[in-house]
């Protein structure tokens, strides 16, 4: 059987995924349909929606795959230049994860407030070359975090 713990899925995931994230290279997630990642990936419709309902929820899992791996990755607890020097560290996966847009899972209005404000600002920073360093970019981000949450 076909199911999410299995190797077979997950590789034919790892396929879709890859046909996604080339399509994302050059055009924007509303130009990207069904039939472009079957054709990139070479995979029948049907064995894409046993995967996704549909491109958005492709997206949306794309992006929390790229969250997670975001979120794995060492650091110290009120420090956030490090997510700035990942972002310079890794530009083709960040043009990527910023032409998906914002998750907007959160519990609580302060925390999807926060997460938000953080994204866009690291979405500018990124669009504008870098400019500031990540350390710039931490001192910024820690202050708004405190004024919120303390």
């Amino acid at each position: 059987m076909n199911t999410p713990n299995n190797k077979r899925y997950r590789d034919m995931t790892e396929c879709i995924n890859a046909a996604f994230s080339s399509l994302l290279q050059n055009k924007e997630l509303r130009d990207i349909t069904v039939t472009d990642i079957c054709e990139i990936a070479g995979i029948e419709r049907s064995t894409f929606y046993a995967h996704y309902n549909d491109v958005a929820a492709l997206a949306n899992d794309y992006a929390a795959q790229i969250e997670k791996q975001v979120s794995e990755q060492p650091h110290k607890e009120n420090d956030f230049s490090w997510i700035f020097e990942y972002i310079k560290e890794h530009p083709d996966f960040f043009k990527i994860y910023f032409k998906l847009g914002v998750s907007q899972v959160s519990s609580d209005y302060k925390t999807i407030f926060f997460r938000n404000g953080a994204y866009s600002v690291a979405k500018m920073w990124f669009e504008d070359g870098c400019v500031e360093s990540s350390e710039q970019m931490g001192v910024i981000i820690k202050r708004e975090y405190e004024k919120i949450f303390k």
